[in-house]
């Protein structure tokens, strides 16, 4: 096997078990921490739909971050491009886990990306814009969610009987008053 497919698929690998360290766990984290969930019943959830969801959407952001970002062709050509965006990607997951903070695998990935469309002075700028806007955009909209569904719908949810949909409705309504 060619030492840049070989140094590829270990990164891969790498990857792979750094997305189910940090992301995956950070996505049960708050179902575990309140007992919700055990670690196991946790750790099953997160392979059976991180399987389903790269399956089932996955090959939209596969489009995206191969060939959206820079040109595919270019990654086509140059495999060791390839095997840099891995590296780096797979290393700043990997240090973020040993410093135990939740950082987001496509941050990392779609910033190696970026670096090696600067590195061969083709990236498409548009694309990237889109991208960061959804990533300032996302955790504000969703830290506006939760607060609006505590604020609004915690207490009915918490008081109602949640095997009855219409007492439950109708106290997320009622507090909605």
């Amino acid at each position: 096997m060619d030492p840049l497919a070989a140094m590829a698929v270990i990164c891969c690998i790498a990857m792979a078990a750094n997305v189910g360290a940090n992301n995956s766990a950070a996505e049960m984290g708050p179902a575990y921490g309140a007992g919700v969930r055990s670690k196991r019943e946790a750790v099953l959830l997160i392979a059976v739909f991180s399987i389903l969801g790269a399956v089932i959407a996955g090959g939209h952001v596969v489009q995206t971050v191969g060939t959206d970002i820079m040109p595919g062709a270019i990654l086509e050509k140059h495999f060791g491009a390839v095997a840099i965006i891995l590296l780096s990607a797979t290393s700043i997951i990997a240090f973020a886990n040993f410093r135990r903070v939740p950082v987001a695998t496509s941050h990392a990935t779609v910033g190696s990306v970026i670096g090696m469309g600067v590195f061969y002075g083709s990236v498409n700028w548009k694309k990237v814009s889109v991208i960061v806007v959804w990533w300032l955009l996302t955790p504000l909209i969703s830290l506006l969610i939760s607060y609006l569904l505590g604020r609004f719908a915690y207490a009915a949810v918490a008081l109602s009987d949640l095997h009855h949909p219409v007492r439950l409705l109708h106290g997320v309504l009622r507090r909605l008053e």
